[in-house]
């Protein structure tokens, strides 16, 4: 057993010294042997600039009483965990997120790594997740709602809503935009045994600021992980 996983060490670190580099300048690389990497604790930090959040799975709680809370996101959270050091913050709060991620990234990459840290973890004996991906797929609203249901059995689940976007040169009408994404919340916030987080009205109401229009400011993005925390009572 202990050769079979030096073995696949090997094989990951082959893989993100000699290939995804390479892959990375063609801008067509599948990050999930980065995860893969974090998850082990394996030096990972000429990749952070990939954007690839994961906790590393000896990483200590506050107190094995503490319910965990796992955090699987986009960019945009990718953004608040550089922020926040979530990940190497002791708050039982970890962030699985990666740049560009949806439902492929959701279902294939954050789902299994974050149950492996379960398992890592048995001291801890609730989990709580909270999912805040969607603006890079609004057409899969129905796929997302099909894995949640299957993930609300046995953990509780939040989904955090898509929040808006605003004008930039690749978003032009983006009015019609944040009518999908209001359209694709829709059908998230009917669904039963799904806590909803609903940021996007917060931010319409009061207000909120991007750099780019899809990635929001430091001030935005603390308003949103303080939403996310106080939904969450932490």
């Amino acid at each position: 057993m202990k050769g079979r996983y030096v073995y696949k060490i090997l094989i990951i670190l082959i893989l993100t010294v000699f290939i995804y580099p390479q892959r990375a300048a063609a801008q067509d690389i599948d990050l999930h042997g980065v995860t893969e990497m974090k998850l082990l604790g394996l030096p990972s930090a000429e990749y952070d600039s990939l954007g690839v959040s994961a906790p590393a799975l000896n990483t200590a709680f506050i107190s094995p009483a503490c319910t965990g809370n796992i955090i699987i996101g986009d960019s945009r959270i990718v953004n608040i965990d550089r922020m926040y050091g979530v990940n190497t913050t002791p708050d039982n709060v970890f962030v699985f997120a990666q740049n560009g991620a949806g439902f492929n990234y959701f279902e294939n990459t954050a789902l299994p790594a974050a149950k492996r840290f379960e398992k890592a973890h048995p001291e801890i004996k609730k989990w709580r997740y909270v999912i805040c991906l969607g603006v890079n797929d609004l057409g899969n609203a129905d796929k997302y709602a099909c894995k949640l249901s299957v993930l609300s059995v046995d953990r509780d689940v939040y989904f955090m809503s898509v929040n808006p976007v605003t004008p930039n040169p690749d978003i032009i009408d983006f009015q019609v935009v944040n009518l999908k994404i209001s359209e694709f919340n829709g059908i998230i916030k009917e669904m039963p045994g799904i806590r909803y987080i609903d940021t996007y009205s917060y931010l319409m109401t009061n207000g909120f600021e991007t750099v780019d229009g899809v990635h929001f400011n430091a001030e935005t993005s603390a308003t949103i992980y303080n939403l996310i925390k106080a939904y969450l009572l932490i």
